[in-house]
């Protein structure tokens, strides 16, 4: 019936852009269509962002570098997650093509078509007929990790991993063995302009391919065997170093130090439907929430097909009548490696750790590396797919019953999986233009008068509500200008800290350049204290969030503030004032009754700031108890009082009683006391309206006129 190969291709096109429809709706191929990705306010407006920001950028060395989104640290393409391989080859004609551009709708459809066409060949190549093939590759299609993983786009180029099975069945001989293997190395090529992760799994491929040519087929000489596994990983690592993904003395940018056990593989994922995607199974209980990483859902139909080929195997097995050829061996015993790597040291069953074990350092690396662990059990997972549908195929049976049970077999998975492929929100998303939560026009108006747009604090994706960090990166992005904002997959901790810290003392210092905006919350105006003490900034509020600029910038907007705009500003500020100060006279007495610590001292400008914790060493509880920082010199001092934060790690760390109300903070302008050296004091005063007094090693001289 289909002879043709290319009938068959048709016939795949066909039910990928059914099942494409199905689950994300046609309205996500639509290039201009962006509303449907920065809509959903999750990883599809990182990816849209990620891409934006890439795009309007110059060309620059590494490649794949983005300075303005996460600015001042940037990121990279491939760290967004905007799958490195389209936004390279479309970047060059970006000035021709709308504003709002996206490829992720075409890529998807690519990434299902691709697996049906390998899924094909893989059974092809195990000499299956093709209309058995054709309705395997449509379980293949469907299959429920694929789609689960629709919010990473970049993780959905599986098709890679069936790719590399459909070369390593295919028979090699001297005349096709290098071919074949070059094919391998492309895979592994494209791989690295997709995801890092897909690249480890294909990586274990180009090493047991040509171990099998040389072993089993005797097609490849043993040179070329050493040789392709070291092309593959040279060639990946020239491609991380051009994209940026690898600095210059090639050390990893990787690394993310998380336990990389609770995103790991949990044994019962492959029967796990989380209750929410399967209409027969329960949901079972997981070790860790995160290791939805590892989800591996079969799907009821492919449940029933796995479970009768084991024990149609066993029973083989037992009669001595069934036998696995060697060069299988190589390829399971691949998989049951990456499958172990999966699970990570730690091998857990449900809500229970079965086992662990100890790793060497260097393993513990490449965890730090591939975090999300869980997800290399897609080796295994597509796995067996095709091998249960292969043995299936072997048994001896009318064709009419075999296509009539696996016909009902897909009937019972895509009834048992319909939640999870119709549930994806893109197919109620009209095509419109993107409007953020915020007044949009006037937000990008503002930002088109600054050169940083700085959310305070920085690198703080939920400002104010969830993920806001998308909507200002999207109005950042329409103003043309740079913003200390954005999710990326991996952080330079160093240079973000390096950044807050100046931040912070340049605030200290009542610093503020004209180019600077600053969007903050009501909840974090203490940091612009000194700043408005020394009135050289403005406040403004625009969808309940706060604009801090330079009182010397002549911004080109009309704020309409209401009465009640205006009284929350005005609260703000005064709030923010230090309080006047009375001088007292006499000394203050030292006791050794409090215990201490100044964590950021600071005196420039004529301000004083000082941050730290402190309690009373014979306190059961604290909660009711004030402190004060004291400044004195000979007989007179000055007392002044300090915001108290709550600080719960002092209570766990002295276990003495209830000492979390012991951190503090404070500010003070010296311009208005009399000149001289003074010593800093730390005060407490109790519930009964005790003073305890302790001395710093800090000192301050105030000169003033």
């Amino acid at each position: 019936m289909f002879k043709s190969e290319r009938v068959n291709y048709l016939g795949i096109l066909l039910i990928t852009i059914i099942l494409y429809g199905l689950t994300y709706g046609f309205k996500t191929l639509d290039p201009t269509n962006i509303n449907w990705l920065m809509s959903a306010y999750h990883d599809w407006g990182t990816h849209y962002l990620g891409w934006a920001f890439y795009r309007a950028e110059d060309w620059t060395f590494p490649l794949g570098t983005i300075e303005n989104y996460n600015y001042p640290n940037g990121t990279n393409i491939g760290f967004t997650d905007s799958i490195p391989l389209m936004a390279l080859l479309i970047k060059p004609f970006s000035s021709f093509l709308p504003d709002d551009f996206q490829y992720f709708g075409i890529w998807l459809l690519s990434c299902y078509f691709l697996l049906g066409i390998y899924s094909f060949k893989v059974f092809r190549v195990l000499n299956i007929k093709p209309l058995y093939s054709l309705l395997a590759t449509i379980m293949i299609i469907a299959n429920p990790v694929l789609v689960y993983r629709g919010l990473h786009p970049a993780l959905c180029a599986q098709w890679l991993i069936v790719a590399s099975f459909y070369y390593f069945l295919r028979d090699s001989k001297s005349n096709n063995a290098i071919s074949i293997n070059i094919h391998q190395v492309c895979l592994l090529a494209i791989s690295a302009l997709i995801t890092p992760y897909l690249t480890a799994m294909i990586a274990i491929f180009n090493v047991i391919l040509p171990v099998k040519h040389y072993f089993f087929d005797k097609s490849l000489s043993k040179k070329l065997s050493f040789f392709f596994p070291f092309l593959s990983f040279f060639i990946v690592l020239v491609i991380w170093y051009v994209l940026g993904m690898i600095d210059v003395q090639g050390s990893m940018n990787l690394a993310y130090h998380e336990s990389y056990h609770l995103m790991s593989f949990n044994l019962n994922s492959f029967y796990n439907s989380y209750g929410y995607y399967s209409e027969f199974l329960p949901r079972f209980e997981l070790f860790s929430d995160k290791q939805y990483e590892g989800f591996a859902y079969l799907g009821f139909g492919m449940i029933i097909l796995v479970i009768s080929m084991i024990a149609f195997l066993m029973v083989k097995f037992l009669k001595r009548a069934y036998t696995i050829k060697n060069k299988y061996f190589l390829l399971f015993g691949a998989g049951f490696f990456i499958m172990f790597f999966a699970m990570t040291n730690q091998v857990s069953l449900g809500n229970k750790i079965l086992f662990g074990y100890p790793l060497p350092g260097f393993i513990e690396k490449i965890y730090f590396t591939f975090r999300a662990t869980g997800r290399f059990i897609w080796v295994i997972y597509y796995m067996i797919f095709i091998f249960s549908f292969a043995i299936f195929y072997k048994i001896k049976l009318n064709d009419t019953v075999r296509y009539t049970i696996v016909i009902v077999l897909i009937g019972i998975q895509f009834y048992d999986t319909k939640n999870l492929l119709l549930s994806k929100p893109s197919k109620n998303i009209e095509i419109n233009e993107f409007k953020t939560k915020l007044s949009d026009e006037k937000w990008i108006e503002i930002f088109r008068q600054f050169d940083e747009i700085i959310t305070y604090p920085p690198f703080n994706t939920n400002l104010s509500t969830p993920l806001d960090y998308q909507d200002f990166c999207f109005l950042a992005i329409k103003a043309g200008k740079p913003i200390t904002n954005g999710y990326v997959a991996r952080i330079n901790v160093i240079k973000s800290q390096n950044y807050i810290n100046s931040l912070s003392q340049q605030l200290r210092n009542a610093l503020i350049k004209e180019n600077q905006l600053f969007i903050t919350t009501p909840q974090n105006i203490e940091n612009f204290n000194v700043l408005i003490a020394k009135d050289r900034i403005r406040l403004k509020k625009l969808d309940n969030y706060i604009l801090i600029y330079s009182k010397s910038k002549n911004l080109k907007f009309e704020f309409q503030e209401n009465k009640s705009d205006q009284d929350m500003i005005d609260s703000l500020i005064k709030n923010s004032k230090q309080k006047d100060v009375a001088i007292s006279k006499g000394n203050l007495k030292e006791t050794d009754e409090i215990k201490f610590y100044v964590e950021n001292f600071n005196f420039e400008n004529n301000v004083i700031q000082v941050e730290g914790w402190a309690f009373i060493k014979s306190s059961i509880d604290n909660s009711k108890d004030s402190l004060f920082v004291a400044l004195e010199k000979k007989d007179e001092y000055y007392k002044l009082p300090t915001k108290m934060f709550q600080r719960e790690d002092i209570t766990s760390t002295y276990k003495t009683g209830k000492l979390n109300n012991s951190g503090f903070k404070t500010f003070m302008m010296t311009d208005k006391l009399r000149s001289g050296n003074y010593k800093v004091w730390i005060a407490i005063k109790d519930d009964k309206g005790d003073f305890k007094y302790s001395k710093t090693d800090r000192t301050v001289e105030i000169k003033t006129e």
